[in-house]
């Protein structure tokens, strides 16, 4: 009887607490977390890459190109360790974004740096064949560190 209403108790004091819970008020960052994708990720011993990318809103294309939602392309770099912030990297939107492939370059061995390549592309669907064969697509090769960024369009 006494575990009984230790329970009740402690049961009425966490819902004395409880109320409303404000939802964020920023669009963006709500729909990057609500739709983001991991497209790449790797580690490279004191620090891990992520690629992530999320549509604006979520929506198909309407047989042009100008009607495909763009979609945000991010980069995050994590150091390994306490007290060392993680960097963010944003590139330009495009329609679609697709990995290349992880590059190896000769560098520094304290820098560890990581490469790879990404590149623009358009939604497999509801493109018309005139609208996709005028499509340009650009190629970034990326090179990240711990402390810091490049990017070289090809």
């Amino acid at each position: 009887m006494r575990i009984l209403l230790a329970l009740v108790l402690a049961l009425a004091a966490i819902s004395a607490n409880a109320g409303p819970l404000a939802p964020v008020r920023d669009k963006q960052l709500a729909s990057l977390v609500a739709f983001q994708t991991v497209l790449a990720e790797k580690s490279a011993g004191s620090y891990s890459v992520k690629v992530l990318v999320a549509p604006y809103r979520w929506a198909e294309c309407d047989g042009t190109v100008q009607s495909c939602p763009d979609t945000r392309l991010y980069i995050s770099v994590v150091p390994d360790g306490l007290g060392i912030e993680s960097r963010l990297y944003r590139l330009p939107d495009a329609k679609k974004w697709e990995f290349g492939a992880w590059l190896h370059i000769n560098a520094n061995e304290d820098l560890e740096p990581i490469a790879f390549t990404l590149k623009t592309s358009l939604p497999d669907s509801n493109i018309e064949h005139e609208e996709r064969a005028h499509f340009k697509s650009i190629t970034y090769q990326i090179q990240v560190n711990r402390n810091g960024a490049n990017v070289a369009i090809k």
